[in-house]
C-alpha cells in the first residue's frame, strides 16, 4: 500500500511554459488600413501611459529584445505622455548596458519598434528641451483597443465569493 502523494507545487520551469494570456478580440477598427492601425492611440483622461504601454507589450507579438528595449526605454519615459526628453534620452550603447544586447541589437529593435508603431520621435514644445526632437512611446491603436477591450471585459466580470 502507498502513502498518498501531496498536491505537486509548480516550479519555475512549469509556470514558463504556461500560455500567455489572449488578448480579447479586439472590435472591429472603424479604418482598415495598416497605417490606420499602427497609427498612435489616443488615451483617455484617466489613462497613463506607463500602464497602458506595459499592458499593451504585453498582448504584442513582439520578439522579446524587441519588448525588452521597450520596457527599458519605458524607464526613462515621463509616465503620463512616454516622452524620453532629450537631455535624459540614453544612446544605443547606454541601452545595450541596461538590456545585455549589443548596441547593433539595440538599433535594431529601435528600429522595430519605429516601424511597428510603438516609438517615434516629436519636437518637444516646452521646458528646457523645448525645439529638439525626443523620443516618444506610443502604443498602436488597435493594440489601444486591445488592452481597453481587455480591461473593460475584466470590470465587467461578476465577482464570485469562495469558501
Amino acid at each position: 500500500m502507498t502513502a498518498p502523494t501531496a498536491p505537486r507545487v509548480p516550479n519555475p520551469g512549469d509556470l514558463a511554459r504556461r500560455p500567455a494570456p489572449q488578448p480579447a478580440p479586439a472590435r472591429p477598427s472603424t479604418s482598415g488600413t495598416l497605417a490606420d492601425q499602427i497609427a498612435p492611440g489616443r488615451l483617455h483622461r484617466k489613462e497613463r501611459m506607463r500602464t497602458m504601454f506595459h499592458h499593451g507589450l504585453r498582448y504584442s507579438r513582439m520578439h522579446p529584445e524587441a519588448r525588452l528595449v521597450a520596457l527599458t526605454l519605458l524607464g526613462y519615459a515621463h509616465h503620463k505622455t512616454g516622452m524620453v526628453f532629450p537631455r535624459f534620452q540614453p544612446t544605443a550603447e547606454q541601452l545595450a548596458e541596461d538590456t545585455g544586447l549589443t548596441a547593433g541589437q539595440v538599433q535594431v529593435q529601435i528600429h522595430v519598434l519605429t516601424q511597428r508603431g510603438w516609438l517615434c520621435t516629436r519636437r518637444v514644445t516646452q521646458g528646457l528641451d523645448a525645439g529638439r526632437e525626443g523620443l516618444s512611446l506610443a502604443i498602436p491603436a488597435l493594440v489601444l483597443e486591445q488592452v481597453r477591450a481587455v480591461r473593460d471585459a475584466s470590470l465587467a466580470e461578476p465577482v464570485t465569493e469562495t469558501d
